[in-house]
């Protein structure tokens, strides 16, 4: 078992490394070399991933320790300028290791003791054991003891001491306990509140709509619970409810839950909520709360401008919404016309209308964070906290205000603002148990934990995840039927690193288990089915995943929900190097919900994916708007600019190069290292060796690759660097058995070409030099001997050995 546990890793670990992935690579050899330490193969494998010349070497002489013949093993050490002979220990001979017999054979070296010796030790044994059992004489006589034992008194007095302190230091304890149950309801509701149990929400009808949007999780009364006032019924003569063929009201009502009241088919906010919660029949359920304002128009009430706004938010126009909040605010400004409204009811709608301005505001910040406009967000975020705190000002409990609020402060890193607005010392005691402000209590605490982790306070985030974790337990124990309080305690659970948790929080049971998991109760959820495969990859089990992402995408949700499947297991996809299939689901989810984060994230994968026109399409968009992100806009830019160029399109290349160089210091330090080597490619095509040499091996110094290497040997062979070009091509050479380089038949037409020229060379020197010598030898003139001689002639200078001298 431990054997093919070892092969699976060690299958894994090659993938991983074939793919790029040298980190997991590393692991999962590392791994499968505990279970089996002889595999030459892994060892193999695993000085391919090394992260230095060091590592490399340790794993490459471990191959050839197991394995002295690995070819493999053998050229690599080679390429690494070391003699195989020197890198493995020499081994001990037999003849060395033989130990002569004869002189094992010694005489023993503890004597034996004699027959005499024992005879006479055994009789004095027995002796002593007659002694001992003999029985004691009868005269013996016991004395009373007439004082206690020295010390007896004093451990008496410690033991009362210490009896008599563990009391007190309870008693204080008990009455502390007392003191903390007392002041606060919430332990209150955890100790002493009902037992959990599964159970629908009740639908009871209220004379009041709500005056939230369909995304809260929980209720509140927009005005005074004390002057209730009932919505008009519009007439159905003045716009009829559309029907089907089977004559059933197209309208869905959403289902009677905490947040969504029944309001029956004929309520025109019923409409207007099951539109929102949807996203269906936009255009329909606002021409609806238009026909209220004017039926309701001499007795004026704001949720049809409310809810209109809200409408308006979902088609993209916020200053449509503006204009009707005007419109309502203006009827409270009114005191002069004869539909002006007493100063009772301008008080009573003023939340519901401060909370719609407060909804369009918080849209528009949240729009002006996508594109990283932080002051200008802030900045509304300070006119919804004047809004709102005017609202509850006039309503303690109007629980929608404090949310918002809250999710105000959240959405510009505020989050220690909102954990004080939803502080349970601090709140209203009908507002404890209100799950839309625990949810958001919970939200808050993870904001604020994702921050800690950022600042790498490991010990603050991880409280912070503890307590959102808490705070979605305590959402789901209050109603189990609340979607919100199970994605929240399942994100807490992941950003805890508790991967099985969150696994267990989410997959359906049986109801009668007694277990509140996500899917138990929402069962038919594209949320949840998400929120699972979230889990799944976080747990390393893709393939499950990819089944719980395609169950998502048949069950039921809203277009952002669906969108954000889509987006997620993209993701995933891109992880496993599916880019088309990672393009085909955010071209989905762009259809589904448009936002920025999606078209940058499909700008980069379409990159990946060969797509050039969809990437520059998102690209130039994101431009347009300002997204923030602009460092890797202009990176993908670039990389198409030269990718798509001709080697002799100088004009294309130098515009990529222009845009690398001026975004090169703002990137993370890897895709630096990609802009230099696309820097250096630019700057080969341009004729410059030395900066493309500079900008090639800053890229080297940031990973090692077999493309880079092979970049840098053509940029020697432009120096005319015949010894540095072979080292890259001979390195390029030995590693090609375990990458697939797809240049590789270039890299060996380089090498054998080099190596032509200088044997060729070598032959020419040799010739020339040959040549040279002999060209000197045959004009050679002898120096004359100083002594007188006869005169030479020419015919004795033609031959060398006629020349004593």
């Amino acid at each position: 078992m431990s054997d093919e546990r070892a092969r699976e890793l060690e299958e894994r670990g090659i993938a991983a490394a074939k793919a790029g992935r040298k980190d997991e690579a590393r692991a999962l050899l590392q791994h499968s070399l505990r279970i089996n330490s002889n595999n030459d193969n892994a060892w193999l494998w695993l000085a391919s991933v090394a992260r230095d010349k060091r590592e490399r070497l340790l794993c490459l002489q471990k191959v050839l320790e197991l394995n002295p013949q690995n070819e493999m093993g053998l050229r690599a050490v080679r390429a690494m300028g070391i003699d195989p002979q020197k890198l493995v220990p020499q081994r001990a001979t037999i003849d060395q290791s033989l130990i002569d017999v004869d002189e094992l054979v010694e005489e023993p070296r503890v004597p034996l003791p004699s027959l005499d010796a024992l005879q006479n030790a055994q009789a004095l044994a027995e002796e002593i054991a007659q002694q001992y059992l003999a029985t004691p004489p009868d005269n013996i006589t016991w004395q009373q003891k007439a004082k206690g034992r020295a010390g007896e008194r004093e451990i008496w007095v410690l033991r009362s001491q210490i009896t008599a302190a563990v009391i007190s230091f309870s008693a204080v304890l008990l009455i502390l306990a007392v003191i903390v149950v007392n002041n606060s309801p919430q332990l209150q509701l955890t100790l002493f509140g009902a037992s959990e149990t599964p159970r629908p929400p009740t639908a009871t009808r209220t004379p009041t709509p709500t005056a939230i949007p369909p995304t809260q999780p929980a209720t509140s009364t927009p005005i005074p619970p004390q002057t209730p006032t009932s919505s008009p019924t519009p007439n159905d003569a003045i716009l009829p409810w559309p029907v089907d063929d089977a004559g059933i009201n197209v309208f869905l009502t959403p289902t009677p839950t905490q947040l969504y009241q029944n309001a029956g088919n004929d309520n025109a906010i019923g409409t207007a909520v099951a539109a929102l919660d949807r996203n269906i029949n936009i255009e329909d359920a606002i021409e609806r709360m238009r026909i209220n304002q004017q039926q309701t128009r001499n007795t004026f009430t704001p949720f049809p401008y409310y809810f209109e706004a809200l409408l308006l938010l979902k088609q993209d126009n916020p200053q449509g919404a503006l204009e009707r909040l005007d419109e309502a605010q203006a009827r409270l400004d009114d005191i002069e016309s004869e539909f002006a409204l007493s100063a009772s009811d301008v008080v009573r709608h003023t939340p519901v209308i401060n909370l719609g301005y407060a909804k369009v505001y918080q849209y528009q910040a949240q729009k002006l964070m996508e594109v990283g406009r932080v002051a200008e967000a802030q900045s509304l975020v300070e006119q919804i906290e004047t809004l709102l705190q005017e609202a509850i000002a006039i309503d303690p409990l109007y629980a929608d205000a404090y949310v918002t609020l809250a999710e105000a402060y959240i959405l510009v890193g505020q989050e220690d603002d909102a954990l004080e607005l939803l502080n349970p010392n601090v709140l209203q005691p009908d507002l404890l148990s209100n799950e839309s402000i625990i949810i958001t209590r919970g939200q808050a605490y993870l904001a604020q934990g994702a921050a800690a982790e950022q600042r790498g306070d490991e010990e603050a985030a991880r409280t912070s995840y503890a307590r959102a974790e808490y705070e979605g337990f305590l959402g789901v124990y209050i109603n189990p039927f609340n979607e919100a309080a199970h994605q929240l305690r399942i994100e807490a659970a992941l950003a805890m690193g508790d991967n099985a948790l969150a696994t267990i929080y989410t997959r359906r049971y049986d109801i009668q288990d007694d277990f509140v998991s996500y899917l138990t109760y929402f069962p038919n959820s594209a949320a949840a089915y998400r929120q699972l495969a979230n889990s799944w990859i976080a747990e390393g089990k893709p393939d499950f995943a990819l089944q719980s992402f395609s169950q998502a995408l048949e069950a039921q949700g809203s277009n952002e929900v669906l969108a954000d499947v889509r987006v997620s297991r993209a993701q995933l996809y891109v992880d496993l190097q599916r880019y088309d299939l990672a393009l085909a689901d955010l071209n989905e989810a762009v259809a589904l919900n448009d936002r920025l984060a999606t078209r940058f994230f499909r700008m980069r994968v379409a990159y990946l994916a060969g797509d050039f026109d969809t990437a520059l399409q998102d690209a130039t968009l994101l431009n347009e708007v300002g997204y923030p992100e602009v460092a890797t806009i202009d990176f993908i830019r670039a990389r198409i600019l030269i990718d798509t160029a001709d080697t002799d399109n100088i004009e294309q290349l130098t515009q990529g190069l222009e845009l690398l160089n001026g975004i090169l210091d703002s990137l993370p330090e890897d895709q630096q290292a990609e802009a230099n080597e696309y820097r250096a490619r630019v700057y080969l095509a341009r004729g410059e060796a030395t900066e493309a040499l500079q900008a090639i091996n800053n890229a080297l110094l940031v990973n090692e690759t077999g493309t880079r290497r092979y970049l840098r040997g053509r940029i020697y062979e432009a120096q005319n660097d015949r010894d540095n070009a072979l080292k890259d091509y001979e390195w390029l050479i030995t590693w090609s058995v375990v990458y697939q380089y797809d240049f590789l038949p270039d890299v060996l037409n380089r090498y054998t070409a080099i190596n032509t020229a200088i044997e060729q060379e070598q032959a020419d020197a040799t010739a020339t030099s040959i040549a040279l010598t002999q060209e000197a030898i045959g004009t050679f003139t002898p120096t004359p001997s100083p002594t007188p001689q006869a005169e030479v002639t020419p015919e004795t200078t033609e031959s060398p050995s006629s020349n004593s001298g």
